[in-house]
């Protein structure tokens, strides 16, 4: 305690010390570059697996932020500059897809402040190229910069946390000085739900967007947001509107996300026709995860579910077994099969997710870095 208040701050180099009592001035009452999607002046990563419209996806959120115009029609967004490093395919390309894109959002891109960096190489990782972004954001003031993707950004190796560690702590830096949203698109594996790579990329982001194949030949979008409770995943499609093609939401399909967890959980082990345990299930469905322990144990509660070698399936699940070879044994001298001490500690976590109803690890659990 001290006889009087604390008024001064005091600096040592990059060093400052700020009084508790310190009134902040308002840095920006929107929490939102993209409502419900990124967060204003935030950082995070935009995965996906191959081949499923990444590209045309981060090329709608940049048209989107430089117009002013909703994303995807729907989603309200903070009005700014765009700078989008793209380098893969041809310039050509690239500018045809931000062509076929404007006209879609129905405007022109000529009157957009949406600037594509051309550079060979740049990697983020790397102090001289660093100097470089910094100098460009510094010069046009951004309002979002859009790295696509990882592997043309990093010199280093994207499984190691040294060298991811060192692109994502200049990306904070990028955001805490100059005020700009960065994001990092990146790749996840076909059937995983995490993104390749180092640990390092899941700890520093505000905002992370997975699109993902939510059953064959259909995509969604899942969210996780570090400081909101992140939207449902919402279905969409590569659509064609006047020979333009681009990302949009599935408006047919979203009737199936608003069913309720447990008409999607009855539906998915009918359909599976095999146990399942509830991990296996809620990777498969997503949504909320806390829910997933209430849901269960009501349709236990209700007989619609039941056990089955540990994991669950629909009531009127029905075993087909092939004959079994006669051994000569007598009748009740056949001895049960002792599980595995893996077996044990699977049905055991199976249980309590739906007994306790903990609150899982929504990025990767306990799965390691690299691919998950």
């Amino acid at each position: 305690m001290t006889d009087r208040p604390i008024q001064l701050e005091l600096e040592f180099e990059d060093l400052t010390l700020v009084p508790a009592g310190t009134v902040i001035e308002d840095e920006g009452s929107h929490p939102w570059l993209i409502d419900n999607i990124w967060w204003d002046r935030g950082n995070g990563v935009f995965a996906g697996v191959p081949k499923i419209g990444k590209t045309w996806l981060v090329i709608s959120m940049a048209v989107a932020v430089a117009s002013g115009k909703p994303f995807l029609g729907r989603f309200a967004v903070q009005q700014g500059p765009v700078v989008l490093y793209s380098p893969e395919g041809t310039r050509r390309e690239l500018h045809d897809r931000i062509s076929k894109t404007c006209q879609r959002y129905d405007v022109d891109p000529q009157w957009l402040e949406l600037f594509v960096a051309e550079k060979n190489q740049l990697e983020l990782d790397v102090k001289s190229d660093q100097e470089i972004v910094e100098k460009m954001i510094d010069n046009r003031r951004p309002r979002f910069v859009i790295f696509d993707p990882l592997a043309n950004c990093l010199s280093g190796d994207e499984n190691r946390v040294e060298d991811v560690r060192k692109m994502t702590m200049f990306m904070l830096k990028l955001s805490k000085t100059y005020s700009v949203s960065t994001m990092i698109v990146h790749h996840m594996a076909r059937g995983s739900m995490f993104m390749r790579g180092s640990s390092a990329l899941e700890g520093f982001g505000d905002s992370y967007i997975f699109l993902e194949e939510s059953n064959p030949g259909k995509s969604q979008l899942r969210f996780i947001q570090k400081h909101r409770h992140p939207l449902d995943p919402l279905p969409v499609e590569l659509t064609v509107e006047d020979d333009c093609p681009g990302i949009a939401i599935a408006e047919d399909r979203e009737e199936e996300v608003d069913k309720s967890l447990e008409e999607r959980i009855l539906e998915l082990l009918k359909e599976h026709n095999q146990p399942m345990s509830v991990r296996e299930v809620r990777e498969t469905l997503l949504g909320d995860f806390k829910k997933y322990g209430p849901a269960f144990l009501a349709l236990k509660n209700s007989e619609y579910i039941k056990r089955h070698r540990g994991k669950w399936v629909h009531a009127d699940f029905k075993e087909h077994r092939a004959p079994r070879k006669k051994t000569g044994q007598a009748p009740g001298g056949e001895k049960k099969r002792e599980k595995s001490k893996t077996e044990q500690v699977e049905q055991a976590l199976d249980d309590a997710l739906v007994i306790c109803d903990p609150e899982p690890h929504e990025e990767g659990e306990d799965k390691g870095a690299g691919e998950k």
